[in-house]
């Protein structure tokens, strides 16, 4: 067995053999929703890798995608980026859809994360979660997902398997 990736290396080396594909290590999304108790408005917090949010947006929206380096692509492609998380991520509270609006994107290393408000009921029972965002593209993405209702805390993640998740109250 070690002759035979011997040999394989040493053909890559030579120029005989394509290199391996680069391959992301890891496809993961970060979600934290933060609902101050009896307030009427929470955030909602999305941090994902820049590259693979960028290929997210070409994929759904390619005649729209405005191609540019990290710093200001989110500045251009920022109505899309809402539409995206609008499809992508659902959000109910006490059984009713709740939607947010998209306040601001900052690149941090290499990842983006966006801010969004939440107009939401002052109480929560239930909390409802389906994140599905990246997965049409790498079937391996999980989403983890930090819920915080006042001084309660819920923790979940999804899976292309398992999308949604329910958190009560």
């Amino acid at each position: 067995m070690a002759g035979v990736w011997f040999l394989g290396v040493c053909l890559w080396g030579f120029g005989l053999l394509p290199a391996p594909a680069p391959s992301h290590a890891l496809y993961l999304g970060l979600v934290e929703i933060t609902h101050p108790e009896g307030e009427g408005e929470s955030s909602l917090q999305i941090k994902v890798f820049y590259d693979d949010l960028q290929s997210g947006i070409r994929a759904g929206y390619p005649k729209a995608f405005q191609p540019s380096d990290p710093e200001s692509w989110a500045d251009k492609n920022k109505p899309l980026i809402q539409a995206y998380f609008r499809a992508r991520l659902l959000v109910w509270v006490n059984r009713q859809a709740v939607s947010f609006h998209l306040q601001s994107v900052s690149l941090q290393q290499d990842a983006y994360f966006m801010q969004f408000r939440i107009k939401c009921p002052a109480e929560w029972d239930l909390l409802q979660v389906k994140a599905d965002f990246l997965m049409e593209l790498f079937p391996d993405q999980t989403n983890v997902v930090q819920a915080a209702h006042g001084k309660q805390k819920r923790f979940g993640r999804t899976t292309s398997a398992n999308p949604g998740l329910e958190f009560p109250f």
